[in-house]
């Protein structure tokens, strides 16, 4: 590429860009299916619906990950933030982290619903049943 445009230089670290942060919002914003996918992928609980939506849910799996990673607790996403889920997602790439399962249940009803019984997450789903029902 270098030979087509000279202008082009390959030499010293590469520039860095500041991300600017993610402000709470009942709208889908920029970066939000990001945030919410890492924080999914870093173990949040409950897990989170990837709409871009910065809300309730968001900012408090975001304050979880802050405790945790033992940065600044406000529930917002500003540059401390970014290089923490960007430090953490690295680890766990590395695989120096865990990455929690992803695990889909058939839906209720079905008849693989009603086979999960005698397993571990047939008795855990049974956890959650009406107690009208046990």
């Amino acid at each position: 590429m270098m030979e087509l445009d000279p202008s082009i230089k390959f030499d010293g670290p590469a520039p860095q860009v500041q991300p600017r942060p993610i402000q709470p919002s009942d709208k889908p914003v920029r970066d939000g299916i990001w945030l919410q996918n890492s924080l999914n992928r870093l173990g949040a609980s409950p897990k989170l619906e990837l709409d871009g939506i910065v809300g309730p849910a968001t900012r408090n799996a975001v304050r979880a990950f802050q405790l945790a990673a033992g940065i600044g607790v406000d529930g917002l996403t500003g540059p401390e933030t970014f290089k923490a889920l960007d430090d953490a997602r690295r680890r766990q790439a590395r695989g120096d982290a865990p990455v929690p399962p992803d695990i889909v249940l058939p839906p209720p009803g079905s008849q693989a619903h009603h086979d999960l019984a005698p397993t571990f997450w047939g008795r855990v789903l049974d956890l959650f049943k009406p107690k009208a029902n046990r």
